[in-house]
């Protein structure tokens, strides 16, 4: 069975909770052969994400927790901004934080 840390960057209190439950989930349905250890998440607002360094603070932290292999996932709404915007900013900004591990980047949406 292969090992897969989980390192999440969210907004809200509620996705603390639920993020971890959320990954486990996908992670089963997608490759039953992968054990997900799911760090619980690191909660900052999103007003400091986009702030200069906010973001580079956060994804550095969840670095420290990480073992190989392993990635930061940050979470977010888009709230009135746009996805695809937001995704240029935030997904090239966590990749340069995160250094030699993968990071990646989800945006919830309102229809």
């Amino acid at each position: 069975m292969a090992l897969l840390t989980v390192a999440c960057i969210v907004e809200g209190h509620g996705e603390v909770q639920a993020v971890p439950i959320l990954i486990r989930r996908l992670v089963a349905f997608a490759n039953p052969a992968v054990y997900e250890d799911v760090q619980r998440p690191i909660r900052v607002p999103k007003s400091r994400l986009l702030s200069d360094g906010g973001l580079e603070d956060a994804v550095e932290l969840a670095v420290r927790g990480l073992r190989q292999p392993g990635f930061v996932l940050v979470i977010m709404d888009s709230d009135d901004s746009c996805p695809k915007e937001l995704a240029h900013l935030v997904l090239a900004r966590a990749e340069r934080a995160a250094a030699d591990r993968a990071a990646g980047w989800c945006c919830a949406r309102q229809p």
